[in-house]
């Protein structure tokens, strides 16, 4: 998931790639612009044709967003028909799975990518947009080599004026999680007058509050600050929104600093990693015009404004019977590669299984050897819920009904079979069960 510390840092990478081929002050011409799809949009030709023949001439990020800017080279006449315009910015937004690979040439750009990634490329299964440049000569003629190749995989691309870009990040830098210039004070009085009618998790996806913070650093800094993510900003003291902030900019940094999220204590976890209680899994949001996110997290250490708890509830700690433990561990690897996965197919579909990581390692065992059979004779599936009243907990239902691959209801082919999932069920998985597995 690429949220503003994966734009920034793909900024930078663009920044630095063309520090390098750019030394002694040679500028860098687009050569080709390249759509490697199975299918090229009208909209595709428009950038192709306003970006090839122009100068680039420098590269920001704001929140999810990195703008590249582009310009006619100086010794361009304003007669000339190669483009319209004299500068532009083309803009790039990540989404979910977006990547970029910034290369001097096909060989690194090849080495860079993983096997599957490149098998993608041939088949045209993703959205690939490629830039190729070179350098610009004395006399306006393009390099014979490429210098430099930046490819974009299932990224949103489009042209935007360089003023809207520019005026977009004087606007918001001091706004952004990841920004040199961040103000923390600012986002704060922004929430409080932006969002005071929103929940927090909304306000805190608000690009134009907060800039950058993506479902996990939400996630993970409302935890951090004890905060309930369904909580309306209107209810929640100054002290603790300032709170929240700051957490999410320390957990924004860290992310910066290392390229990968740090420890995650209730996203995409079954029990909490500061206090092991039950994890709590629902959408949350989507009633201020933004999207409603599946929102991870931990009754106990973040409760609720609006309700009472219990205070200094102690949790004694759950013994674990161990002949209750199915066991998943590797014969020549032991259990530190095991991953748990399901099955994707139509047949034996959703039911958990575990391989070893391990390369070329061969293991493979089922993992639900210990959950019942349904009123049908198959074995049973582990879901959960997302509802409202019980999002978190797991349940065990018929592997004949439920959700198919293209997100149609099944009609119902199985049994009624219901039960919760209990404990002695769940623990044998350990750490290996996720909720979005």
């Amino acid at each position: 998931m690429v949220e503003g510390p994966g734009a920034t840092r793909n900024g930078k990478k663009i920044a630095s790639a063309f520090d390098r081929v750019g030394r002694g002050g040679n500028a860098q011409m687009v050569k080709q612009c390249l759509s490697i799809t199975s299918k090229e949009s009208s909209s595709f030709h428009s950038i192709h044709d306003k970006l090839v023949g122009l100068v680039y001439k420098q590269v920001f990020s704001v929140g999810k967003e990195v703008f590249i800017i582009f310009e006619r080279h100086s010794m361009q006449s304003e007669s000339d028909d190669t483009n319209s315009c004299k500068d532009i910015a083309l803009r790039l937004h990540f989404g979910m799975n977006g990547t970029l690979v910034c290369a001097s040439n096909e060989r690194v750009l090849n080495s860079k990518l993983p096997p599957w990634k490149r098998d993608q490329r041939s088949a045209g299964g993703s959205s690939i947009m490629r830039l190729e440049f070179c350098p610009v000569c004395n006399n306006m003629g393009l390099g014979k080599e490429t210098s430099m190749i930046i490819e974009s995989r299932s990224t949103s691309v489009s042209l935007v004026s360089t003023k809207i870009a520019r005026s977009k990040f004087l606007r918001l830098s001091t706004f952004d999680a990841c920004g040199p210039c961040f103000d923390q004070s600012a986002v704060v009085d922004r929430i409080l007058e932006k969002a005071v009618r929103m929940n927090i998790s909304d306000a805190l996806l608000n690009q134009d509050i907060y800039p950058g913070v993506g479902n996990i650093i939400k996630i993970e800094g409302l935890h951090r600050a004890s905060i309930d993510p369904r909580d309306q900003v209107c209810l929640i003291p100054k002290d603790l929104i300032s709170k929240v902030v700051d957490e999410c900019r320390r957990f924004s940094m860290n992310w910066l600093q290392y390229g990968k999220a740090g420890e995650k204590k209730v996203y995409n976890r079954t029990e909490c990693g500061s206090c092991g209680g039950d994890i709590s899994m629902q959408k949350v949001g989507g009633h201020s015009g933004g999207l409603s996110r599946v929102t991870f997290w931990c009754k106990d250490c973040q409760p609720s404004i609006t309700a009472e708890y219990e205070p200094n509830v102690h949790r004694p700690k759950r013994k674990i019977d161990s002949s209750s433990f199915v066991n998943l561990s590797c014969p020549q690897h032991g259990m530190t590669n095991i991953k748990l996965r399901r099955v994707r197919k139509e047949q034996n579909r959703d039911r958990l299984f575990a391989i070893c990581s391990a390369p070329q390692c061969p293991y493979f065992k089922w993992a639900d050897q210990h959950l019942p059979f349904c009123k049908c004779g198959e074995k049973v599936i582990m879901r959960i819920s997302k509802t409202s009243n019980s999002g978190g907990k797991w349940f065990l239902c018929c592997s004949r009904n439920g959700i198919k691959g293209n997100n149609t209801i099944s009609p119902k082919l199985g049994c009624d079979y219901f039960s919760w999932v209990t404990g002695p069920q769940k623990l044998p998985f350990g750490k290996l069960l996720t909720p979005l597995l």
